[in-house]
C-alpha cells in the first residue's frame, strides 16, 4: 500500500475520531492536526490522528497537579474547621486563582491528573 492511498480524506479520519468532518477541517486549520493537500484534495496520515489522540502532558503538568492538590487540601481544611463550601471556595478561588482553575479542570477530568 503506498503512502498516499494510506492517507485519509478528511471524512474518514472523522469517522475515525468520532467527530464531524467540519471539527476536522478545524483542527486542520488550527495546526492541531497536520494534513496536506494532495492536489485539490486534503488528505490526513493515520499516524497524525494517532499523535492527536495520545494524551500530551505539558511542562507544567506536575506544577498544574500539585497546584490543583494543595488547593484540594486547603479546601478539605476549612471545611473540616466547620467552614462551608460556598464561602470557603469563593475565599481560596480569591487568594489562589490558580490552583482554583487546576482544582477545576481536575475534577472536570473525573479527578485524573
Amino acid at each position: 500500500m503506498s503512502r498516499e492511498s494510506a492517507a485519509l480524506s478528511p471524512e474518514q479520519a472523522a469517522k475515525r475520531l468520532g467527530v464531524s468532518a467540519r471539527t476536522v477541517y478545524r483542527l486542520v486549520k488550527t495546526g492541531a492536526l497536520p494534513a496536506a493537500w494532495v492536489g485539490s484534495q486534503l488528505r490526513i496520515l493515520p499516524a497524525s490522528l494517532d499523535a492527536l489522540l495520545q494524551p500530551r502532558l505539558c511542562p507544567t503538568h506536575a506544577s498544574t497537579t500539585a497546584a490543583a492538590a494543595e488547593f484540594d487540601a486547603r479546601l478539605e481544611r476549612a471545611l473540616a474547621a466547620g467552614g462551608e463550601m460556598e464561602p470557603a471556595l469563593r475565599a481560596l478561588s480569591m487568594e489562589d486563582p490558580a490552583g482554583y482553575e487546576a482544582s477545576l479542570r481536575r475534577r472536570q477530568r473525573g479527578g485524573r491528573d
